[in-house]
């Protein structure tokens, strides 16, 4: 098997994607006249025929997909089984699935509702709102609600001890929050860094001002104001729901092998588990600036314009962007592909999604830079220097497989 041509192949289409110039803010690009209207009909025309076949090359034993438009769940339907052992079809309405970050939408929105009712402050020292514990004073800067939200609190976060093998074993939320502070390693509102921790204390936050435990509030505010009675954050996942939970399988094994049940030590990161149906219930919401929710009582919508405020207190300039570039974008899309070279043994397959990640992450990078990058120079820069970075990944890569796959 030959990697580096197809290497060379991806890193060429990768550096072609990213924009050098059309450096003002662009708005959303209408779809293209050719592009077929989003129907029932056109959407599983090519669901139908897609899904089947990824299930089958990535030897997944099922999934589920609900697609919103205009307002409307124009489609939803369950492919293969979610549970092998047992058989059962997954289906859009029923199957519960694990959703992991998605919980994270649900955090952010909740912290919203409490921004609009007057209770946090997006802007604010979060320790105002900690009882028992502080984040320490490291660096002058304090860190405020909004860098919890966009990942740029700058802790040091690690994934050892985030689960429990059981529900019992997850403590309460305040509890595990005090005692797993990160270091608080660089200044916040700089770099993005992924932050399941921040999540958390979020989540916690609101349960404080709200005077409601988090999965409570949640539920209350959110999923029964949406109709998303199939849908909780709880742990354990509810008795009347619990048997309709998919199973989730490790795809790497073969045949595919059962994965235990794991619970989130910090539910607000990652502790949803919803349906098809339900989510797009939460999609249209949140698409439609938050209508639903307010008409049903939930008081939500999401404050817009903090995105430009953001962007005009934290004063990105071109270096800025070129280090956020590096360390998140590169970084995880490289540490991906290195992870794929580190298991090649278990077969090429993981070298291609891996590479795939990689520029799938370089051009969602190229969408966003005319955003945030300043002058036609520093781009041209920018872009120079970050196509520099992956053709040395690319070439470390291509060394390593050369070395281990025949």
């Amino acid at each position: 098997m030959r990697i580096q041509p197809l290497l060379r192949i991806l890193l060429a289409a990768a550096t072609a994607a990213v924009p050098a110039v059309g450096l003002a803010p662009h708005p959303a690009q209408a779809a293209p006249a050719d592009c077929a209207t989003t129907t029932p009909a056109t959407v599983a025309g090519y669901l139908d025929t897609a899904m089947p076949r990824l299930l089958s090359e990535h030897r997944v034993p099922g999934a589920v997909v609900s697609v919103v438009s205009s307002g409307q769940t124009v489609f939803a339907k369950g492919y293969g089984v979610a549970d092998t052992a047992r058989g059962t079809p997954f289906d859009a309405s029923g199957t519960l699935v694990q959703v992991g970050s998605v919980t994270k939408l649900f955090t952010w929105t909740a912290v919203m509702q409490q921004v609009e009712a007057g209770r946090l402050d997006l802007h604010a020292d979060v320790n105002r709102y900690l009882k028992g514990f502080q984040l320490p004073a490291t660096f002058p800067e304090p860190v405020t609600l909004l860098d919890l939200m966009d990942h740029t609190a700058g802790f040091e976060d690690s994934t050892i001890g985030s689960y429990a093998r059981t529900a019992a074993d997850v403590p309460p939320l305040r509890d595990y929050l005090a005692s797993h502070v990160p270091a608080r390693i660089r200044p916040p509102g700089q770099i993005s860094a992924y932050s399941n921790y921040g999540a958390g204390l979020a989540g916690y936050i609101v349960a404080q001002v709200s005077g409601e435990p988090y999965d409570e509030y949640v539920r209350r505010h959110l999923l029964d104001p949406l109709g998303m009675s199939r849908s909780t954050v709880s742990q354990p996942v509810p008795a009347a729901l619990a048997g309709d939970l998919a199973q989730s399988y490790d795809s790497d094994a073969d045949p595919p092998a059962p994965i235990p049940l794991r619970y989130d030590n910090t539910p607000p990161d990652g502790a949803l588990s919803t349906t098809a149906m339900d989510m797009a219930n939460f999609m249209t919401a949140e698409l439609d600036g938050g209508a639903r929710q307010r008409s049903a009582g939930a008081g939500t919508k999401h404050e817009r314009p903090e995105a430009a405020q953001r962007r005009a207190r934290s004063k990105l300039v071109v270096g800025d962007q070129l280090l956020e570039l590096r360390q998140h974008v590169i970084g995880r899309a490289a540490g991906r592909l290195g992870e794929g070279v580190a298991r090649v043994a278990r077969g090429p397959r993981r070298i291609v999604h891996a590479a795939r990640t990689l520029l799938h992450a370089v051009c969602c990078a190229a969408e966003h830079l005319p955003e945030n990058v300043a002058d036609a120079a520093g781009a041209t820069r920018l872009v120079a220097e970050l196509a520099q970075d992956l053709a040395e990944a690319a070439a470390l890569a291509a060394e390593h497989v050369t070395q281990n796959v025949v």
